[in-house]
């Protein structure tokens, strides 16, 4: 009996948590996708602007199951609405929901998931939130969708796949979804009396539940077994769970007599045999039926990682050695233009775009060599257990570009399948494009302005204009030196967009490495003896022949790093600079004593604009694109570069340039 209820128990958990990732999965994308929109930030920055009615469709097309959005300001405000189809005019727009608890939700917590019930009590509803911020303000942007419409079909999915009978019911007794689908919308109150009782208890949960978060939720056991006679008067052993943040009951049921008949022929077997052969019975019993039971286990974890597999955001294809596509999930076949009955179980091989063109895709995706512009992501310690990502672009079904990466698995016999996971990156690309766009005009417009400034203050110094009193010399000179930290931070700026659009420019020639470090630490000579600090050059016991770089490139490294060893060294300490031969490459190392970067700050420190949490204090200005200048650099020459760091006693950086100019990248 235990086991009986154990075992629907389980089924009806499963089943919750399929339904609770698609449902919570459902939500985050939606207000994800309606936080990305130009025109939220449009609305919440300018509130007289209108979206088209474009913007909108586009929107709404994408997400069928949208009942209403809106759009909240910081003041808690409706500033845009969106209802049933229509969009609610400006002018009846007065409502202030500053007291809702999905807009105190999302404010707090970032975004907001519940369930709500519309008017008539009838229309069960999911509605998420979610803050975005800009770049001078934030607001609210909220959604709710219909509940009933995401999750219809998958009663009869299962019961298809794995003959599990199972319907959804929610606190006024209507059946959302059903394995049979005649009975869809109808009352179950109405249909079988059994049920009232389940239905007043999900009535009381989902009272205390409306309006809440159900994220920040976790579901106890909450499982009833009951027995009933159903409509034509079969017994049926069935399991109820109420899924108590949802506002539903998931029921799955059985026949009765089958679902008892294999303990009663056992019970029966049981008591025929004699004593021995009974203890010897009851032994390989229960282990037989402990290996059904974690055979089942296994069979239904591995049915859960397909379905969330299959609900991905992310494209998901599992095929063999011999390219025999096993799996491809609904965002694969989306973004490769591909049907899943079309490739399934089929060897996909390099000349089948001869006989299908809209195989194109998927044939580069497999085969990235073949595709025109791929780029490989550089190495990284995942690569030593055989993962590997790249770039590339495709033109059907429509022109996108992909972030790929390839895992390697070995099945239980010995074989080596793979899987790779697809990730649609045009919008990102497209953004960060735009970004960059924008930042090299807008450094190239601050750089004139820039300059002529810096003339006129040094034309003021220089007594050009008439002599100045000390007073005045000295407030020229502040205004001087500011000007000069903000042409410097414009041309990072300029330098990093180059870097990112391709255009920073690279001429290499052979020079002397070991002059080059010279003359860069007696550049820095004189702010080294105003601090204290020792700054030193351990020059190389070898003869080293001129290499082949770009001498300003690697002066701009050297620079970086000796400038920040210097902002981050207290006064009186010691930097370092050594240079040795590692095989192939030559090895420069600049040491310092200073604070050192902290734990949490080592992930992040070649991004760009990051600046440590502890280091701002000391040196408020910066820029934080230095070192990931410096990287770029490196890495151009076909060198790595890395460090070494305890917080409290400092920091060595060392970075590698090839000796043989064949080991510089073309490209």
């Amino acid at each position: 009996k235990n086991d009986i209820y154990k075992y629907q128990s389980e089924v009806t958990k499963k089943i919750e948590s399929d339904l609770k990732f698609v449902l919570i999965a459902k939500s985050k994308l939606i207000s994800q996708q309606l936080s990305f929109y130009p025109f939220v930030k449009n609305l919440i920055i300018n509130p007289s602007y209108t979206p088209s009615q474009k913007q909108i469709d586009s929107f709404v097309s994408k997400n069928p199951e949208l009942i209403e959005f809106s759009i909240v300001n910081s003041s808690g405000k409706e500033i845009f609405k969106y209802s049933n189809g229509k969009i609610i005019k400006k002018n009846s727009l007065f409502r202030n929901v500053t007291t809702e608890n999905y807009f105190v939700d999302a404010l707090k917590n970032g975004e907001f998931i519940g369930v709500i019930y519309d008017v008539d009590k009838l229309t069960h509803n999911i509605v998420t939130a979610r803050k975005v911020n800009f770049e001078n303000d934030f607001g609210v942007v909220f959604a709710k969708f219909d509940t009933k419409k995401e999750i219809q079909g998958y009663a009869k999915k299962l019961f298809n796949k794995e003959n599990k009978k199972i319907f959804i019911i929610d606190p006024y007794g209507y059946i959302l979804d059903h394995y049979d689908n005649s009975k869809i919308n109808l009352n179950i109150a109405n249909v079988n009396k059994n049920f009232i009782d389940i239905i007043e208890r999900l009535k009381a949960e989902s009272e205390r539940f409306q309006g809440k978060s159900i994220t920040q939720y976790s579901p106890k056991e909450n499982s009833i077994p009951f027995a009933y006679y159903n409509e034509d008067q079969e017994k049926i052993q069935a399991t109820a769970r109420i899924l108590k943040p949802l506002s539903l009951a998931v029921v799955f049921e059985e026949n009765y007599f089958q679902a008892w008949k294999p303990w009663w022929s056992i019970l029966i077997f049981s008591l025929a045999g004699i004593s021995l052969f009974i203890i010897v019975s009851l032994l390989l019993v229960r282990n037989i039926f402990n290996s059904i039971y974690y055979l089942d286990e296994l069979k239904r974890k591995s049915k859960q990682v397909e379905l969330i597999l299959y609900n991905l955001v992310d494209g998901v294809i599992l095929y063999d050695d011999k390219f025999v596509l096993k799996f491809i999930n609904p965002e694969a076949c989306r973004i490769l233009g591909v049907k899943e009955e079309e490739v399934i179980g089929k060897q996909i091989k390099t000349d089948v775009i001869k006989e299908n063109k809209k195989l194109e895709s998927l044939v580069k995706v497999l085969y990235p060599l073949f595709a025109e512009g791929f780029k490989r992501i550089p190495k990284s310690n995942n690569e030593k257990k055989g993962v590997k990502s790249i770039e590339l672009s495709i033109d059907y079904p429509q022109k996108r570009d992909l972030y790929i990466t390839t895992v390697p698995i070995k099945t239980d016999k010995n074989k080596i399948e793979f899987i790779k996971v697809i990730r649609d990156v045009s919008r990102e690309k497209n953004i960060s494009k735009t970004k960059s766009e924008f930042i090299s005009i807008a450094a190239h417009q601050l750089r004139t302005p820039l300059s002529a400034i810096k003339w006129i203050f040094k034309m003021l110094l220089d007594g050009d204009a008439g002599s100045l009193t000390d007073e005045q010399k000295e407030f020229v000179r502040k205004g001087y030196e500011s000007n000069e930290r903000i042409i410097n931070l414009v041309n990072d700026m300029l330098n990093v967009a180059r870097i990112e659009e391709g255009r920073f420019g690279y001429e290499f020639y052979y020079v002397n490495l070991i002059d080059l470090i010279e003359k860069a630490i007696k550049g820095f000579m004189l702010k080294a003896e105003e601090k204290n600090i020792q700054l030193v050059f351990k020059k190389p016991k070898f003869n080293l022949d001129p290499i082949k770089i770009d001498p300003s490139r690697v002066s701009l490294v050297l620079e970086n790093l000796i400038d920040n060893a210097l902002k981050y060294t207290n006064r009186g300490g010691k930097i370092e600079v050594s240079l040795k031969k590692a095989g192939d490459f030559v090895e420069v190392c600049v040491k310092d004593n200073g604070v050192g970067i902290s734990n949490e700050d080592k992930e992040k420190i070649f991004s760009k604009f990051f600046r440590g949490s502890k280091v701002v204090k000391m040196q408020t200005e910066g820029t934080g694109l230095g070192l990931f200048i410096t990287r770029n650099i490196v890495l151009r020459h076909g060198g790595q570069i890395w460090f070494e760091s305890e917080e409290g006693k400092g920091t060595e950086f060392h970075f590698t340039l090839p000796i043989d100019e064949k080991l510089i990248p073309k490209s």
